[in-house]
């Protein structure tokens, strides 16, 4: 089902599968978020690339949401929520991370517009810093992009690389917190 989802009990574990979504991801997932405890979203490899469904803690998923207008370009390979107000998907292919307004249950917004550098190259990870960064891991060095994110409007201008650059590719991003 490209999707697959478990009850969950702190200090005890898995309790029983979740209902596949009804219509399923089209094609492997790769990544998948929840915002909060009222939506969940997958990245994954066949066009749309993203799909988003309500979702409801200990009954499972609701209806699918429509798919965002602009959709991204090509295999999504991870998938981040910055609160209840945005959602980005790291991707194959050129501008390598797409980003939208998100409103709970309503879904996608209009696409952001592109951040005005690029990461280089297919990008396998995204995570936002709460709601004033975001951080893109790719296949290229500097390995890891990074931008200040304004809720509302997207990207700011890049920040500066880290040093020392990371010495391969970035397949993943976090942060602790605020400061880490």
């Amino acid at each position: 089902p490209h999707i697959t989802v478990y009850l969950w009990t702190p200090g005890q574990g898995f309790g029983a599968k979740y209902a596949n979504p009804s219509p399923l991801p089209a094609g492997t997932g790769w990544g998948v978020a929840f915002c909060g405890a009222t939506d969940i979203a997958i990245a994954h490899y066949n066009s749309p690339h993203i799909a988003a469904y309500a979702w409801q803690p200990g009954q499972g998923f609701g209806a699918k949401y429509a798919n965002p207008s602009t959709l991204p370009p090509d295999v999504g390979y991870s998938v981040a929520f910055c609160g209840a107000t945005d959602i980005a998907v790291s991707h194959a292919g050129s501008p390598y991370i797409t980003a939208y307004p998100w409103t709970p249950g309503q879904g996608f917004g209009a696409k952001y517009a592109n951040p005005s550098t690029l990461p280089p190259g297919r990008a396998w990870g995204v995570a936002f810093c709460g709601t004033t960064d975001i951080a893109i891991a790719h296949f290229y060095s500097p390995y890891i992009t990074a931008y200040p994110w304004a809720p509302g409007q997207g990207f700011g201008a890049k920040y500066a690389n880290p040093s020392p650059l990371p010495t391969s590719h970035g397949y993943g991003v976090a942060f602790c917190g605020t400061t880490d």
